[in-house]
């Protein structure tokens, strides 16, 4: 009743009133002819009265039906509201209990170790160890197999209420801000040159905590008509991992489409293939994360750091916002940029080679050039050399006039 459409409903308002009038009218006429008729008097006679009765009664029959549709669509709708408001009420629960499962904790016992990180043994009589005799302790850990199954819950709760598919993302969101952070990762001491961040970055990455993995994954995943759900909105809604600490970390080929990951730290994060359309970067924390073959159409990178990052085929568009941008020492290779204009202003900090066409279509014989890329193609290792020559010195570094052998 709720979808239907005011004139239509007004409509059939106005039907039915007029079916109800027409019926109670020819339930008088007939009852007049009941009252005042004179007895039937020979066989035409009766069938006329017996005809005259069945009109009666089915009169009755279908007005009676008239009058009780309205009473019978309002206890429908009544009843549709009772079981929404119970079926509501277990979704509420539902999505209690699996929140109360996503802070799962379990003890373990393990053998205790001392400061210098060897295992802790009871002394023996000779003032030794006794190596039979370890010292266990009990630790609080987080129960990983019941925040799985609660984090399946949640996506189950969104597939099933529409509604509440808004509020399961921000609960997962929140979730990985709490649980994905690096913050025991140190960064770099002082004021890093991006060739010392690229040298941080290298020394080991690490993957997501698998409960934090299977909720990525689960944000990955939702169909489209939670995408849809998301961007009609009146404020469309974006993924929100804003300040997520994600140091470090591996999420290459990772599908953050227009989230917020704003002021978010990657540096060293390996964001390789990455689908980051539309995603909010602004502030974010990016030096000496590996962005190579990421999509960055329509990303806003502004003030974000990324000195020393790995830009090689990475994708822009017109649309992808640099304002402001650090890209002290980030390299570029292997890529058309012909029409990304923003770019312009960056390439001075920046380094490249002939694989790259300039914004305006531009190639290494335009005076447009920078004056610090070689002018040629150059491999990996020559290509890692250069950039580190012109890092060392770049106010006196010139780049080869040839290939060097």
């Amino acid at each position: 009743m709720d979808a239907l459409h005011p004139t239509l409903f007004l409509l059939l308002a106005l039907t039915w009133g007029i079916v109800a009038v027409t019926l109670f009218a020819g339930l008088y006429v007939i009852l007049i002819q009941v009252i005042f008729h004179a007895p039937p008097d020979g066989a035409q006679d009766v069938w006329d009265w017996r005809f005259t009765l069945a009109q009666l009664a089915a009169l009755t029959t279908v007005l009676g039906a008239m009058i009780a549709l309205p009473i019978t669509i309002n206890r429908l709708i009544l009843t549709r509201r009772q079981t929404d408001t119970v079926e509501q009420g277990h979704i509420t629960d539902r999505i209690n209990k699996a929140v109360e499962g996503l802070g799962a904790q379990k003890t373990v016992k393990r053998q205790r170790r001392r400061q210098n990180g060897r295992l802790a043994y009871a002394m023996g009589d000779n003032n030794e160890p006794d190596y039979s005799k370890p010292i266990m302790e009990e630790i609080t850990q987080s129960n990983l197999e019941v925040r799985i199954g609660a984090i399946y819950a949640l996506e189950r709760i969104s597939q099933d209420s529409a509604r509440d598919h808004i509020q399961i993302m921000e609960i997962l969101c929140a979730y990985i801000r709490q649980n994905a952070g690096r913050e025991d990762v140190p960064l770099p001491e002082g004021e890093p040159t991006p060739e010392e961040w690229r040298a941080w970055s290298s020394q080991g990455l690490e993957y997501p905590r698998l409960d934090v993995d299977v909720a990525l994954k689960v944000i990955e995943r939702r169909g489209e008509d939670g995408k849809r759900l998301e961007k009609d909105r009146d404020e469309p809604y974006r993924l929100g991992l804003e300040r997520a600490c994600l140091r470090k970390i591996e999420l290459s080929r990772r599908d953050l489409t227009n989230a917020d990951l704003e002021e978010a730290q990657f540096q060293g994060a390996n964001l390789r293939f990455a689908k980051l359309c539309g995603v909010n970067l602004a502030l974010a924390e990016l030096q000496g994360a590996d962005l190579r073959h990421a999509d960055l159409r329509g990303a806003d990178l502004s003030f974000a750091n990324l000195d020393g990052a790995r830009l090689d085929r990475a994708r822009f568009d017109h649309e992808t916002d640099l304002n402001q941008a650090k890209l002290r020492g980030a390299t570029l290779r292997f890529a058309n940029y012909a029409s990304i204009r923003q770019l312009t202003d960056h390439l001075k900090d920046m380094f490249g080679d002939a694989s790259v066409i300039l914004p305006g279509g531009f190639g290494p014989k335009h005076e447009s050039w920078p004056q610090h890329w070689p002018k040629f193609k150059l491999n990996d290792s020559q290509f890692e050399g250069e950039w580190r020559d012109w890092l060392a010195n770049p106010d006196t570094y010139k780049p080869p006039e040839q290939l060097k052998n």
